[in-house]
């Protein structure tokens, strides 16, 4: 008994400070996007945000989508490898996903620009196109997501991981869904129980629950 909680709490604490140490290094790596996105979040000023949103837009897949490709890469390799520490090699996946990561940030960054100019000019036509514009831009995150999930899963080209991604939405439509609302959930209960603890380990902590569900559900498909 004694030694099962002793490995319960020792994976505890690994889990623990592999996240504070992945936090940490994907804060490096993403500072700008993270700094422009707390400064979108407490601007009312139109004129700052006419700057700052085309600033985000652009270090998005150059900052934002490398850095969480290496992420997930790096939770991946700590779900499948226990013995290796995922922090290890996060600057490794981001140098060698940086490319494929990138050519995914720019399609999808791309799409998002053009969905949000549609929902901006339709604010003034009937509900139902803003409502319609929202729900693709949903998707569209959500296939930028899974992607990457994609991406840091199987050595293929770049051009077959991004039909794989859509593929996956459109073929296991459900799970696709309920694992964004989950990844929404959990990340949204930890910001409200606290904040220190979400800037802390809150989005490799979430990360590790629903990539793990991801490669539970691509076992199962294999077999």
């Amino acid at each position: 008994m004694g030694e099962k909680i002793y490995l319960a709490f020792y994976e505890l604490s690994r889990l623990v400070i592999d996240c504070l140490l992945l936090n940490l290094l994907w804060g490096v790596v993403s500072w700008p996007v993270l700094f422009l996105m707390i400064q979108i979040g407490v601007t009312s000023d139109p004129a700052a945000l006419q700057i700052l949103l085309p600033l985000l837009f652009l270090f998005m897949p150059i900052v934002l989508f490398p850095g969480l490709q290496a992420l997930i890469s790096s939770v991946r390799e700590g779900l499948r490898e226990p013995a290796s520490s995922g922090p290890v090699n996060f600057f490794k996946h981001y140098r060698n996903g940086y490319r494929n990561s990138f050519l995914i940030g720019m399609m999808y960054t791309g799409l998002i620009v053009l969905l949000a100019a549609l929902l901006y000019f339709s604010l003034d036509g009937p509900p139902i196109l803003s409502l319609i514009v929202v729900v693709l831009l949903f998707y569209i995150w959500m296939a930028a997501l899974i992607t990457l999930f994609i991406e840091a899963h199987y050595a293929m080209p770049v051009r077959w991981k991004l039909k794989q991604g859509i593929y996956f939405i459109v073929k296991h439509p459900l799970f696709s869904i309920g694992l964004v609302i989950l990844l929404i959930s959990l990340n949204y209960i930890i910001f409200s129980v606290s904040l220190i603890l979400y800037s802390l380990i809150g989005i490799p902590l979430t990360l590790y629950a629903v990539y793990y569900l991801f490669l539970s559900k691509l076992n199962k498909l294999s077999k």
